[in-house]
């Protein structure tokens, strides 16, 4: 960036005038312009800046001068609210002149006026003009030549008045000569060599101004690379490796670039390339491996290469299978696939992600594809495979399969269906912002070739492009088939935004409403459910908006009667959203709480719901769960006189349970069950949680009821029907005797 400056330059000259027939001395009345020159009578100040010019009194009384004034160069009277830039501003001596952002424009003569003593008119005159200080345009500070060649060290400089310019090498002048010529813009060397290296001083003076000015530039004198060793022939076997190794100098050091039928090798299967070494390694030989290598060797200063001619002994392979690229729709894709071998090969062609290859003839499953093979020449084989009307579900890779019954030889092609871009697999419709988080917007648009990617937000009515940049508020982010929009907050970055893809064979577009989001919107309802001594449980229906953003947790304050919500002394629990139904433990029997719900998600909490008071109760116990296996409301047991009944643990309700009731009575259906003999009750005592019940008829329903006890008394049963097994002749029931011979204790009263 070239910055220019302006040098004020004043020229000075005063006069005073005595009015009214009154003696005056101009040498003793006078006014005078600061500040003093320092240039050939010129006073120097940069351009654009702000330069004061001061205008004072050299008067024996200065409260006598009056009417100060300043001049503009085409005499007309400077006066504020005229031009922003230039103001007056009044001093204790005299008056000042400020000219802001200073113009070539405004240079020229400027006049100050006054009167002293009523009597005596005082003037003194500015004159302004400009000055560019030294400036280098272009002058790198490293600098590159290349041996045997012409090199301009560039110094490209600005001045004016016109700079002078001396070259220096390594503390020495450099004039002009048969190897180095002075120029304007630089220092040309000739015929660059080793010894030319070193550092240059590009010295720049302004006599006239006083000012020098100086760049020093290291010149590396560079050489292009050359071949020094390397074979020119080599041979391979099928199958195995072959090494190549290419020796070359120059400076800086070259890399080494392997290339075969014009394409780089590097990063290629079966290749290994070694750049700073020189060497190329190929690995499992083919036929087509065969022709002419090209070991080609870089650096900055240029480039060199050698050939190597490789010839491959060979056993039957497959020696051509090309990929293709179609558009989709109505044209159609060919592959060719030739196969030599001794005999000769059988060729086929699969699809990788289909399970069986492709058979000759048209496919029954595809009538659009047909595969054909021929003999050529006797020992080759040439299969092809034609696929008319071409889909996107064709792209992909293919193999070419030659066996001749001895051996079975693969090669993998591709077939790559070209198609405008669709947004069909983007999920993303709207987005949502809150708060001081960013958002990112995100389209994947599949096509082939991949398409670019552009943005565009509607303002008014209209689709704007998004202007991306440092000081933007948007960043771009993408690969291949993926372009995300980092939109930073703001409510006025709300709207729609559309994603736009374009390859050469069409555009799409996909649009986004970026929305703003909230806090969830109010519980719709809390249902209050089992109540137990020290527990109750709630029923969440969840909120009639969520704000635009999912709902993640539910969150629940409560306290007890004694405890206030603005001291705060409550309790705060939250759960996830997929749980609906919240218990919450720990609290003290007989006494009352009151609860508030509310949902929350990314954006925060929303409101809570009304408050529900509810006491805890002192009381039997809560009703166990039967956990036997059943199916269809039925336990089914394989024996014909017994089956395990088990159940959970339940709730105390503030008093510890001393018992459980099993209770058991033979059941018929009709219409509706009913009770078809006498009831059994059984005691069991805690830790146990499981009971076998016995001596039971075959093939038979029961109703069974658990229930448990405290000092409170007994609480409500769980029920559940169990149906046991028919008996199947003599031996079955022998058996279940004997199982109810070995049934293992149980501790239990009556």
């Amino acid at each position: 960036m070239t910055i220019f400056f302006t040098v004020w330059i004043l020229l000075v000259t005063t006069t005073a005038t005595t009015v009214f027939g009154q003696a005056s001395s101009a040498d003793d009345i006078r006014i005078f312009i600061l500040p003093s020159p320092t240039l050939n009578g010129k006073v120097v100040n940069a351009l654009g800046e702000t330069g004061v010019l001061t205008c004072k009194g050299d008067v024996p009384n200065p409260d006598l001068m009056e009417d100060m004034k300043w001049y503009y160069p085409d005499q007309k009277e400077i006066k504020d609210s005229e031009d922003p830039r230039i103001t007056l501003v009044p001093t204790d001596e005299g008056l000042s002149v400020h000219i802001s952002s200073f113009r070539d424009s405004d240079a020229g003569f400027y006049r100050c006026t006054a009167t002293y003593a009523k009597t005596t008119k005082l003037e003194a005159n500015v004159s302004l003009a400009s000055y560019v200080p030294i400036t280098f345009d272009s002058a790198p500070k490293d600098q590159y030549a290349t041996k045997g060649e012409d090199y301009k060290i560039e110094c490209v400089v600005k001045s004016d008045p016109e700079p002078r310019v001396t070259w220096y090498k390594d503390h020495k002048r450099v004039s002009n000569s048969d190897r180095y010529v002075v120029h304007p813009d630089g220092l040309l060397v000739r015929n660059v060599s080793e010894s030319d290296e070193g550092v240059y001083k590009c010295g720049v003076t302004v006599i006239v101004m006083g000012h020098s000015k100086e760049q020093f530039i290291s010149l590396q004198v560079q050489e292009k690379p050359r071949v020094i060793s390397l074979v020119t022939e080599m041979e391979g076997v099928e199958g195995e490796s072959v090494s190549m190794k290419c020796i070359g100098e120059g400076k800086p050091k070259p890399q080494v670039e392997w290339l075969h039928q014009g394409q780089s090798l590097y990063g290629i299967p079966r290749h290994t390339v070694d750049k700073y070494e020189g060497s190329l390694l190929i690995e499992n030989l083919l036929v087509e491996d065969k022709g002419n290598y090209v070991c080609r060797l870089n650096n900055s200063a240029g480039t060199a290469e050698g050939t190597v001619l490789l010839s491959v002994i060979s056993k039957p392979v497959i020696q051509q299978f090309l990929n293709t690229t179609v558009p989709v729709d109505n044209t159609s894709a060919i592959l060719i696939c030739r196969a030599s071998g001794n005999p000769p090969p059988d060729i086929l062609f699969h699809k990788e992600s289909q399970p069986y290859p492709f058979t000759l003839g048209v496919q029954e499953r595809d009538n659009r594809i047909f595969q054909e093979q021929k003999r050529i020449d006797g020992e080759i084989t040439e299969g092809s495979l034609k696929i008319k009307h071409v889909m996107k579900s064709d792209d992909g890779l293919y193999n070419c399969i030659a066996s001749n019954g001895r051996s079975r030889t693969e090669r993998m092609g591709h077939i790559t269906v070209e198609f405008v871009p669709t947004f069909e697999h983007t999920p993303m419709k709207e987005a949502w912002m809150w708060g001081s988080k960013a958002v990112n917007l995100t389209c994947f648009a599949e096509s082939i070739p991949n398409a670019t990617f552009t943005w565009f937000l509607e303002v008014g009515g209209n689709s704007l492009p998004i202007k991306l940049g440092e000081n933007e508020p948007y960043r771009v982010y993408g690969l291949e088939s993926l372009s995300s929009l980092l939109v930073s907050p703001g409510r006025e970055r709300l709207g729609l935004y559309t994603c736009v893809a374009t390859n050469k064979l069409g555009v799409a577009s996909h649009s986004i409403l970026l929305r703003e989001a909230t806090t969830p919107g109010r519980i719709q309802q809390v249902i209050t459910g089992p109540i137990t001594a020290t527990t109750v449980s709630f029923k969440i229906a969840g909120p009639v908006t969520d704000g635009g953003l999912p709902v993640n947790y539910y969150i629940v304050h409560y306290k007890s009667e004694r405890d206030t919500w603005d001291s705060e002394n409550y309790v705060r629990k939250t759960w996830p959203i997929e749980e609906d139904i919240i218990t919450i433990e720990g609290l003290e029997p007989l006494r009352s709480y009151s609860f508030r719900f509310a949902a929350i998600n990314e954006a925060g909490n929303g409101e809570f719901s009304e408050k529900i008071e509810t006491t805890m109760k002192r009381a039997a116990p809560e009703v166990p769960s039967i956990i036997t296996e059943s199916s269809g409301g039925y336990a089914f047991t394989p024996y014909s006189d017994q089956i395990e009944i088990k159940w959970s643990h339940p709730l105390d309700n503030g008093e510890k349970i001393d018992k459980f009731e099993i209770s058991y009575i033979p059941v018929r259906n009709s219409t509706r069950w009913e009770i078809d003999g006498e009831k059994t009750d059984i005691h069991v005592l805690p830790p146990h949680l499981s009971y076998l019940l016995s001596n039971l008829q075959p093939n038979t329903y029961y109703r069974v009821d658990v229930r448990a006890h405290n000092s409170i008394g007994w609480g409500n049963p769980s029920h559940i029907i169990i149906k046991t097994a028919g008996l199947h002749g003599k031996a079955c029931n022998d058996y279940f005797l004997l199982q109810r011979a070995i049934s293992y204790s149980i501790y239990w009263k009556v």
